[in-house]
């Protein structure tokens, strides 16, 4: 039964506890099999056995100890000192560092709410300081001063008074703090300190002669401004107090901090020398302290092994560091829980099974009644119509939802067959765990979902589009190349310099305008737009100017006297061009094909940008999908898509290869 294995566990592990055993297994053994009592005082006898043991152990350990002291009393005394010391210490940094780390959040909050202060105050800074210079200039000297009654002149009064106070101080408190002073927020309040002090002072006289036409405007806009702020004000004084002080406590903490962190690192230096010079008496005395341990391993390995009950315990035993200085190699006992292993790799296999048997059976239901209705469902969907499939979208829920953990217990038990067939040294049982493993392997390959993509299309998109650019643009440069090697003509200078201007800038950096424009031609002309490949194509044109630079350089070293030759027996400049200087210049025709074709065929950024349909990507755009699956990396797929791809480009190498490597004198004038 289950008690009997929790009972043969519990006595043969070490350190041996009988506590939980007597609460989880025993009570409720006894309930079903009465006569288990009869096991308590013994398996009880045991624990009082062991707890001797361990009185021994220490009571060893104290004598040692003692010993110890006699001959290094004074270092482990000092050692022992330093390290409560330097606990102190770090207990004391750490509490300094969380309460720091929480005020530092608290100004970070206040800080927020004063620039939220501080975008409502500077709107209306300028209108204030310009009444405020009317105000102050004008001669209150002989004005008899007057109070508002109600009204809301009453109410600007009352705030004009509160704000005479409130922002003074507040100026006082923040004029010493950098990050205010950097931002402008202290200017301000000095200026509405100036401001509010002047009215305070003078209001009733600006009030009594608040109607005339020199004041009235300046009066109407500071009251105005006045009542927009008074929503506000009332937290700015206890914002900047609370910033205040939290600043001033931080710095404190800081201090603190640098002090204590000095005393830890002389606390360590020292400690450090200490444990250095008596490196070798202290690392013994700690092994020899622990030599018990070491005993009991010996006295469990000297034991005779005759079930699965005790090959599994002492495996776990020797694994669990009961001897700190033992570590055992980390493969070497798995063979003892070999047993064990492949029953969870069983109990793992068993509920995936379960679980995915339940997910079928719902999922043939849900077939069913697709198959049945299948007719009426392509009904619906008819004309244009889109109605969802309820039978197919509870399949997807159905795999979305419960699959996963289906796929887990199968995953873990696969995992455990792969460790105990990599452990094992029989032959026969080898071969026969690898067959599990990949009937597991299998089984779960089969309800992965499958992605699929138009890869094929991809492909024949980029060399569509890499051919028809690379044919172009051999075509476009080579016939434009010829006049600015062989002719003279004005501006020829000017567009050699132009077109290597041109070279010093990458293509991204024109992206804005080549969307701009794609965009417009798509809209207005509907072709070369956005999202088709006809609009790629011609924004790679743009490597015209390079592949210029190429054949014009190309065209320099052939020699004038062939063509000279030709136009004095008759013929004209472009049958000199197309019957000499091409066929001469076919290796670089070859090398200007490969490039284009290479650059153009491996382009990503552009073509992400321009390309938003899956139906118009090119390889490298779709490439980049399967790195970037929906349920994981398709590394895989992208393996097997980045050797596909190459492909073309191998082909065109080899079939223009000739050409490359040929020389100046292939298909020259024979005679």
């Amino acid at each position: 039964s289950e008690y009997y294995i929790e009972t043969m566990n519990t006595i043969l592990q070490i350190p041996l506890k009988t506590s939980a055993w007597k609460v989880r297994t025993y009570r409720r053994w006894i309930n079903e099999e009465p006569e288990a009592e009869r096991f308590e005082e013994s398996i009880l006898s045991l624990s009082e056995r062991w707890d001797s043991i361990e009185t021994e152990i220490e009571k060893v350990q104290e004598d040692i100890q003692l010993q110890a002291n006699d001959l290094y009393g004074q270092s482990i005394s000092q050692i022992s000192q330093l390290e409560a010391e330097l606990n102190y210490i770090n207990s004391q940094i750490s509490q300094i560092t969380s309460q720091q780390a929480l005020l530092e959040r608290q100004n970070s909050e206040i800080f927020n709410s004063l620039s939220a202060l501080f975008d409502i105050f500077i709107v209306e800074k300028e209108r204030l300081h310009a009444s405020y210079n009317i105000l102050k200039g004008q001669d209150l000297t002989n004005v008899e001063g007057k109070s508002p009654l109600f009204g809301e002149d009453k109410s600007f009064y009352d705030h004009v008074q509160k704000f005479s106070q409130i922002i003074p101080s507040s100026y006082e408190i923040l004029n010493s703090i950098d990050i205010f002073i950097e931002n402008g927020f202290v200017e301000t309040l000095e200026l509405l300190t100036e401001v509010y002090q002047f009215l305070n002072e003078n209001f009733t006289k600006i009030y009594a002669i608040k109607d005339s036409k020199s004041i009235l405007p300046s009066y109407q806009a500071v009251k105005s401004s006045t009542l927009k702020l008074s929503g506000s004000i009332d937290e700015l004084l206890p914002l900047t107090s609370q910033y205040s002080s939290n600043t001033r406590q931080l710095a404190q903490y800081s201090a603190q901090l640098i002090n204590l962190r000095e005393q830890k690192n002389e606390i360590q230096t020292t400690l450090a020398q200490i444990k250095g010079e008596n490196e070798e008496p202290l690392n013994n005395l700690e092994k020899l302290q622990n030599i018990l341990f070491l005993l009991v391993y010996l006295e469990s390995a000297n034991q005779e092994i005759s079930n699965n009950f005790e090959s599994t315990n002492y495996a776990s035993f020797v694994s669990s560091k009961y001897y700190p200085y033992f570590t055992p190699d980390r493969n070497r006992y798995v063979l003892m829980n070999w047993y064990n292993n492949l029953l969870e790799s069983k109990q793992r296999f068993d509920q995936g099974r379960e679980k995915l048997t339940v997910i079928q059976n719902q999922m043939e239901e849900n077939i069913n009644i697709f198959k049945t209705n299948l007719t009426e469902y392509l009904t619906l969907n008819q004309g244009g119509n889109v109605t969802t499939i309820e039978p197919l979208s509870e399949i997807e829920t159905l795999y979305n939802t419960q699959y996963g953990k289906a796929s887990a217990d199968i995953a873990r038990a696969s995992r455990i067959v792969s460790d105990l067939a990599n452990y094992t040294d029989y032959s026969e049982l080898k071969s026969k765990l690898r067959n599990i493993d990949k009937n597991l392997y299998f089984l779960q390959e089969d309800w992965s979902a499958k992605v699929r993509k138009p890869f094929m299309r991809w492909l024949l998109n980029s060399i569509m589009v890499a051919g028809i650019t690379s044919v172009l643009t051999v075509l476009i440069t080579s016939i434009a190349a010829y006049p600015f090697s062989r002719m003279r003509f004005v501006g020829r200078k000017q567009g050699l310099f132009f077109l290597m201007i041109i070279q010093m800038f990458p293509g991204v950096m024109f992206m804005i305008a080549i969307y701009g424009i794609l965009k417009f031609m798509g809209d207005n002309f509907g072709v070369f737009g956005l999202d088709s490949l006809d609009g790629l194509i011609f924004a790679y044109m743009g490597g015209i100017a390079y592949n210029m630079w190429l054949f014009k350089g190309y065209y320099d070293t052939i020699p004038d006297s062939l063509e000279e030759s030709a136009m004095i027996d008759g013929a004209t400049r472009f049958q000199t061009f197309w019957r000499i200087v091409l066929p001469l210049s076919l290796p670089i025709i070859a090398v200007v094909m490969i490039l284009t074709f290479m650059n153009i065929f491996n382009e990503f950024v552009m073509a992400r940008i321009i390309l938003q349909s899956e139906a118009n990507y090119t390889y490298a755009v779709g490439l980049q999908t399967f790195s970037t699956g929906p349920y994981e990396t398709e590394w895989g797929l992208f393996t097997a898509a980045s050797l596909l791809g190459a492909v073309p480009m191998i082909i065109l190498f080899l079939s223009l290869q000739r050409w490359i490597i040929g020389g100046l004198t292939q298909g020259s004038v024979k005679g």
